[in-house]
């Protein structure tokens, strides 16, 4: 497992048990990582938050690809990205972006990723540090300033379904929060770190 989680790209859903292994493993992060989370929301108020870090090298963008139809998703939210500076309660709300990654793509080790209109990105130059990155899915939004207010918890009955969200330019995935990234060959379960 841990050749996975040292691989520059990930392609396929990241999977809990990837990324426990990396963690345990310490696997090295000499370059900046190009991951791509895929998995499920089974209630419309789930949130999956994504906590990391990077050292600033390079640029930071987080899309979601929810409608692109090469991504194979039959049911998609709407998601909603949301950055927080820091992990845990007292992380600050930083951006937050719904509906902006319309003509956005990405080459991802040869595949391309495109955003459409439902899509989110969020495209920013981040200082070296720890972050966290919160999915949810309309309208789900978080309440800030602190990710400890939570997030507004009214999501309607079609905020249940796919997600795909792809992260370039970490340096280093630290955990997982809330529903985990699905795969067909993992079970589903939560990573906290």
């Amino acid at each position: 497992m841990a050749k996975v989680v040292e691989s520059r790209v990930w392609q396929s859903a990241l999977t809990t048990a990837a990324l426990a292994a990396g963690l345990i493993c310490g696997a090295p992060h000499a370059q900046a990582l190009d991951l791509t989370i895929g998995g499920a929301f089974d209630d419309p108020d789930d949130v999956l938050l994504v906590e990391f870090s990077v050292d600033g090298s390079s640029p930071f963008v987080a899309f979601t690809s929810n409608f692109d139809p090469t991504t194979g998703l039959t049911d998609p939210i709407d998601p909603i990205l949301t950055l927080f500076s820091g992990t845990g309660d007292f992380a600050f709300l930083e951006a937050v972006d719904d509906d902006g990654a319309q003509g956005f793509s990405a080459d991802l080790n040869g595949v391309i990723f495109t955003g459409d209109f439902f899509d989110s990105l969020l495209d920013v130059s981040l200082p070296v540090g720890d972050y966290t990155l919160g999915l949810s899915s309309f309208p789900n939004f978080a309440e800030g300033p602190l990710l400890g207010d939570g997030y507004s918890n009214f999501g309607f009955d079609f905020g249940t379904g796919d997600f795909r969200v792809h992260l370039l330019g970490v340096d280093q995935i630290l955990g997982t929060q809330g529903p985990a990234p699905v795969s067909p060959s993992f079970p589903r379960g939560d990573f906290i770190s």
